[in-house]
């Protein structure tokens, strides 16, 4: 059964600021979240790729070292997500889901609260911060009062 994809916002008189803010903006959810996750992962490739290439063609050997690889891969999806959630925001994963990031008031996040989501995502097993609860918020979220929202318009889906 499709319904019109609504939510039910009550007068301002009755709701706070963040009660307007998640009403109008519902959250991603787990199965988005984990879409964003392996869609990026694979999406990054691309522009990392050549930036191996050319380190390797600057500096031989340089990528051969697991240290200097985890390095230039760091470096790269630290760029991937600042520069795409900058910008966009939102990455290449979440134009196809139908996400983008916010703060948690609404508005567009902060260049500060971007470098911050960025740098924690390199924390060893931050990915399994989302399986603490039915909250689809990992420590990148949290710690940098941000979210990942559903943003098209049409039907509801259940994802």
């Amino acid at each position: 059964m499709a319904h019109a994809y609504q939510r039910y916002i009550p007068p301002e008189s009755m709701t706070t600021d963040a009660e307007l803010v998640y009403a109008a903006y519902p959250d991603a959810g787990l199965r988005r979240r984990f879409a964003n996750m392996v869609l990026d992962s694979i999406i990054y490739q691309v522009p990392a790729a050549p930036v191996f290439v050319a380190i390797e063609m600057l500096a031989p050997g340089v990528s051969a070292s697991l240290l200097n690889s985890y390095a230039i891969s760091f470096g790269c999806l630290f760029a991937y997500y600042v520069g795409f959630e900058t910008i966009l925001g939102r990455t290449p994963g979440k134009m196809i889901t139908g996400t983008r990031v916010i703060g948690d008031s609404g508005e567009t996040p902060s260049l500060a609260s971007v470098l911050g989501r960025s740098v924690i995502r390199m924390i060893p097993f931050e990915p399994f911060s989302f399986l603490g609860g039915m909250n689809p918020r990992g420590w990148h979220d949290e710690w940098t009062s941000t979210r990942v929202v559903y943003t098209r318009q049409g039907p509801e889906r259940s994802a």
